[in-house]
């Protein structure tokens, strides 16, 4: 019988599960939920060398210079991790470009490297799955929800569906050579199969209705240079995780003309090779190109075609595309086919006892620390997805309490803290809805004090995810809007949510809604000329926003300052459209009557309705003694 070889059987189960991997059962079903697919398979194949090693006491060191680069890139992304990168264990765990994603790849790059295993075969039958998915859908051929896209995007499957089909393209090729009629046949038709889905997701990404939302080539290029200008960060790096910030330094004035003005930032520059860049410096950058480089000599130096025309689809993939786990999934099958293993040569350690023993203990508490916090930290990812179950059955208890839990588990996730702070707001607003129309005297201290307890928790939240990353303008945001909510119910809470913005404002300069929101609030509280510079700064950022002008316009007003006001009203009419806009035009049109008028009395019963609102300050809760906070 014919020895069953495990590494070509654990090889092929990756390589054909891995795309085809999506989990229901978190928040994000596919980047995050293969992650954790990755870390498990790197897991069982550390057990198993180590297994392996403490009963043969072999250990097989010899690597080839790709293998070495490859090496050197993954301590450039830890070290990138530990310097620069604020939220370090975010960044460990970015499914998109971090650490233990590309940790994990690069170790079953050493299985798949040596396994003997024709890699592309299963890795064709995964793709030919997921291309019969594609076709149901849009033939709607089937109406079943769980019946999705596994790579979970269209840009990473048409990826993945046109290098299939040059490698079923290359294999028809070589059975016409062999004259092997029923296989070629058989091969033709499945090519057919993927050009048709592929067919069917080309015409998607085209479509006008299907929007996919990517940063401007010329700000992620921006982005890569600027963090040149600093000798820590041009070295290691702005830190993985931490893109967004050196996007909003960049961010300028065109932006906020495109369409993509309402997009604050990006996670992920347009090209990976920037990302990697931006990311991890000039050493995260050169130990990878080196790395490739390495590749480019062994397929130059071989006859195989089709080993060159992959190692050249997948850099110009990298170079034009933005960061995934499938796209570094697809480069290190590649490298792992390129650079395959066939010689091994073994250290015997029966008689380096010591060393021996002293490497098992290692791995083995390796091993155990890692599958510890890995299953902690997918526990956490668990109940953030049941957490947001119950806030979709309106269940508070059950939101409250899973969401409580995932921080318990993961206390480092951004998104943990800011939706902890927004629920418990959210709680905050139901129990003073519960007293708003009682009199002082018949609210009980218990329900002043449950109000109290959901506002503290919001904003020790809110507090915990700034200083996660004290860096990203959005965590300021989100602190910002807390103290927002709460002007009227709590002492100085205006003063700390002005403060708040002001630092979001310095993280994103060229931000408008931030100065909008600045200009909200001080119109809130009455310092209308305060209110005026916030919205004129906004209107300078973005000369387009009719929402600006109209807010300008009434501070302008409660200034008695007509003149301005209706200039302002007369540029919020010229900004809008008639037809798309029919409502918000006639209001505004009606309030500047209002204005040319000088008729104060009507401007409650003008701004009840519309897009156009300026909030009021009898929208706020209010509370009788206020808290102190």
């Amino acid at each position: 019988m014919r020895k069953i070889n495990l590494k070509s059987i654990l090889s092929f189960l990756i390589v054909l599960i891995i795309p085809l991997f999506f989990n229901p059962f978190i928040q994000d079903y596919f980047s995050t939920g293969k992650l954790y697919l990755l870390l498990f398979f790197a897991l069982v194949l550390i057990f198993i060398s180590t297994a392996n090693f403490i009963f043969s006491k072999k250990i097989n060191p010899k690597l080839n210079f790709f293998e070495v680069f490859l090496i050197f890139f993954n301590v450039s992304l830890l070290l990138s991790t530990i310097i620069t990168s604020t939220n370090k264990i975010q960044a460990l765990l970015n499914p998109n470009f971090g650490f233990l994603m590309i940790f994990s790849l690069t170790l079953i790059y050493f299985l798949l490297s040596r396994s003997h295993l024709n890699i592309f075969l299963p890795l064709t039958i995964a793709v030919s799955i997921t291309s019969l998915i594609k076709i149901f859908i849009s033939l709607k051929i089937f109406k079943n929800p769980y019946l999705v896209n596994p790579f979970g995007n269209e840009i990473d499957f048409l990826i993945f569906n046109i290098f299939v089909i040059f490698f079923l393209f290359s294999q028809v090729l070589k059975k016409i050579k062999e004259k092997n009629l029923q296989q070629t046949l058989f091969l033709v038709l499945i090519s057919l199969f993927n050009i048709s889905a592929l067919v069917f997701s080309s015409s998607e990404i085209f479509n006008k209705n299907q929007v996919f939302y990517l940063p401007p080539f010329y700000l992620s290029w921006n982005a890569a240079i600027e963090i040149l200008k600093n000798p820590i960060n041009a070295f290691f790096g702005i830190g993985i995780d931490n893109f967004s910030i050196i996007f909003n330094k960049v961010k300028d004035l065109a932006y906020n003309q495109s369409s993509l003005w309402q997009i604050y930032s990006f996670n992920l520059s347009r090209s990976t090779i920037l990302h990697l860049l931006t990311e991890t410096g000039v050493l995260g950058l050169s130990s990878f190109l080196l790395s490739i480089g390495y590749l480019y000599k062994l397929v130059l130096s071989n006859k195989n075609v089709f080993n060159k025309i992959s190692l050249v689809f997948i850099t110009l993939v990298l170079i034009s595309l933005p960061t995934s786990i499938n796209l570094w999934f697809l480069f290190f099958l590649i490298a792992s086919k390129i650079n395959e293993k066939k010689d091994h040569d073994y250290f015997d350690l029966q008689e380096a006892k010591i060393l021996h023993i002293g490497i098992s203990v290692f791995l083995m508490i390796f091993l155990s620390l890692a599958g510890y916090l890995g299953g902690r930290a997918f526990l956490s990812e668990f109940y953030f997805k049941k957490s947001l179950d119950g806030f979709a059955k309106n269940n508070a208890k059950e939101t409250y309490d899973n969401l409580k839990q995932a921080i318990i588990l993961n206390p480092y996730f951004e998104k943990y803290r800011v939706s902890f702070s927004q629920l418990n707001l959210l709680l905050a607003n139901n129990f003073y809805q519960q007293i708003k129309d009682k009199k002082p005297e018949e609210v009980k201290e218990e329900d002043r004090q449950r109000i109290f307890q959901a506002i503290q928790i919001a904003i020790s939240e809110a507090k915990a995810a700034v200083s996660l990353n004290y860096q990203k303008s959005q965590n300021w945001e989100n602190l910002g809007n807390i103290y927002e909510r709460i002007i009227g119910a709590v002492n100085e809470a205006e003063i700390w949510a002005i403060s708040s913005y002001q630092r979001a404002v310095v993280l994103d300069p060229q931000n408008p809604f931030y100065r909008f929101k600045l200009g909200q609030i001080n119109y809130s509280i009455n310092k209308y000329d305060d209110a005026s510079r916030f919205f004129e700064q906004a209107i300078s950022l973005k000369p387009d926003w009719p929402n600006a002008y109209y807010n300008l316009a009434w501070s302008y007003y409660q200034n008695k300052n007509y003149d301005k006001a209706t200039l302002m009203m007369n540029s919020v009419l010229s900004l809008l459209d008639k037809n798309k806009n029919k409502e918000d035009y006639e209001k505004a049109k009606k309030e500047l009557d209002i204005f040319k008028n000088k008729l104060s009395e009507e401007f409650e019963e003008s701004t009840k309705s519309g897009e156009l609102n300026l909030p009021q300050k009898d929208q706020q809760p209010k509370l009788e003694p206020k808290l102190n906070i």
